[in-house]
């Protein structure tokens, strides 16, 4: 093959790529819930390709959805489901001690879920009631959930998550992938959405 179609093949290929609209991310996740229990979930991200006005050709990937889904584990938690939407990145999942109910709180990074879920927000914190068969529920963030620190995989769209995540291989990627900051491993009141 010739440079010159060396170049359009390449050239092809990155428009291609550029071009994409969307990624999604799909992988198995074990989680130690402070019960001791093991869930096995199922976990999906998705991001959209999204362009700045008035420039098309500088663009960059959005968050758009998140879902969790519990595959194994107790027998009372299987097939609790949680997708959403908008993007709240889930941070803690875990059984509420008063209720037993399963528990997830995210943070919603975006003001705009922050006013959508006001009353029930705190700070840049959602929570939300998971269960079989049913919707996830908003809920007021738990008073137990402050100060957790994170036991969810903690995604980014520059890396497509393993196949299968153990609890372990969770706690060392969110470590080195916060590089430091408390925000995005610790529940804590005091941080708020950088747009409110």
């Amino acid at each position: 093959m010739t440079r010159c179609r060396w170049f359009w093949v390449l050239l092809a290929a990155l428009l291609l790529t550029a071009c994409a609209r969307e990624k999604v991310f799909r992988w198995e996740e074990e989680v130690v819930l402070s019960s001791g229990e093991t869930v096995v979930l199922e976990r999906t991200t998705r991001y959209r390709r999204s362009g700045e006005p008035y420039n098309p050709l500088r663009t960059g990937w959005a968050p758009e959805d998140s879902g969790i889904i519990v595959q194994a584990g107790a027998t009372d938690l299987i097939g609790a489901r949680y997708t959403v939407r908008e993007w709240i990145e889930p941070v803690v999942l875990d059984r509420d001690p008063h209720t037993g109910d399963l528990v997830m709180v995210g943070t919603a990074w975006n003001c705009d879920w922050v006013r959508k879920y006001s009353g029930k927000a705190k700070g840049l914190y959602v929570a939300f009631r998971l269960r079989p068969g049913v919707e996830a529920e908003v809920i007021a963030v738990p008073d137990w959930a402050w100060g957790r620190t994170r036991n969810l995989y903690l995604t980014a769209f520059e890396i497509e998550p393993p196949k299968r995540v153990t609890p372990v291989e969770a706690e060392r990627h969110n470590k080195s992938s916060a590089q430091g900051h408390r925000r995005f491993f610790m529940i804590d009141p005091d941080h708020k959405a950088s747009d409110c």
